[in-house]
């Protein structure tokens, strides 16, 4: 569901079974999962917003739970999360490598769209790790414990703006 909601990571195939018979209303998909813990013990999903072009960072949200949504984050509380989210919102290119950046290229122009988002994360081996790729990822412009991010989000709305007016221009 929508939000990690009925998404959960099961040990053994009896767990699976399980939890399967008491969705049997529902259509369920089964995939493998993936460690992406950091070396620190730490989950970390970044988010992209792709407008035309461009591919701008819009968050990091760090969690010790491998099913990591922002909301249900420590990040609040812990200085050095976000001073790290502010590093990522800065200069991404830290974090995502050049052949990291080629992958989200090459996802952007499979995907086709002039707007969308991708939630990702990377591997301990460095490998680019997608969770979600969708097509109405919000960005919430009220972040009134995060003010760091204020321009970070605010150059996203120029960009999705800027695409719009293009696009009523006719260009």
């Amino acid at each position: 569901m929508h939000g990690g909601d009925v998404f959960e990571q099961f040990d053994d195939i009896a767990a699976l079974a399980a939890f399967l018979s008491e969705q049997a209303d529902h259509d369920c998909y089964v995939i493998d999962y993936i460690d992406y813990r950091s070396a620190d013990g730490f989950f970390r999903k970044y988010r992209f917003l792709f407008i035309g072009e461009e591919v701008l960072p819009y968050h990091l949200a760090i969690g010790d739970d491998w099913k990591l949504h922002r909301d249900s984050t420590e990040m609040g509380h812990h200085v050095w999360m976000q001073d790290e989210e502010e590093r990522f919102l800065r200069a991404p290119d830290q974090v995502f490598s050049a052949p990291h950046h080629e992958a989200l290229r090459i996802i952007r122009d499979r995907i086709g769209l002039d707007y969308f988002g991708i939630d990702c994360g990377l591997d301990r081996d460095g490998n680019l790790v997608v969770f979600e790729v969708n097509a109405s990822m919000l960005v919430h412009d009220q972040n009134p414990e995060f003010p760091y991010k204020d321009s970070y989000v605010r150059r996203i709305k120029v960009a999705f703006d800027g695409m719009l007016e293009r696009f009523a221009r006719g260009n």
